[in-house]
């Protein structure tokens, strides 16, 4: 049996204050091999993005704890209402990741905070045999 690896990405979102959130988001949200990226508009408004690579990858955030290597993963609901609080008006955050373990068992995950408040979290899975399932 092999590791699965893979890789995670958010989209681009707008940010009320860019590097409020880079700091906040940093030392509360953990994702191993994180990069996250600010921009400031021609207009004055900030967007963010954050990808990498890792082991076992989840859109499934954690947050950090005493140990970095063994986060606890954040509540649902409570992430979601967490990067809300800055999010720019109307924005949706969206992260999306997907690993295999040679290419027998493929994974995507997708965690998403729409601007009417809603998370959701979407989980596709191959199956363990490594076959497609059967026609009905």
């Amino acid at each position: 049996m092999a590791d699965m690896y893979g890789a995670y990405r958010s989209n681009w979102f707008r940010v009320k204050d860019g590097p409020a959130f880079k700091v906040w988001f940093e030392e509360n949200v953990y994702y191993p091999e994180m990069d996250t990226w600010v921009e400031k508009g021609g207009d004055g408004s900030w967007r963010v993005a954050f990808g990498g690579e890792c082991q076992y990858p989840s859109a499934w955030p954690s947050c950090r704890g005493d140990e970095i290597n063994d986060p606890e993963p954040w509540d649902p609901d409570a992430f979601g209402w967490a990067i809300r609080e800055h999010l720019a008006e109307g924005e949706t955050f969206c992260v999306t990741a997907a690993g295999n373990e040679k290419l027998r068992y493929v994974q995507a995950t997708q965690f998403r905070v729409t601007p009417d408040g809603k998370h959701h979290f979407l989980e596709l899975y191959s199956g363990n045999d490594g076959h497609a399932p059967e026609a009905p």
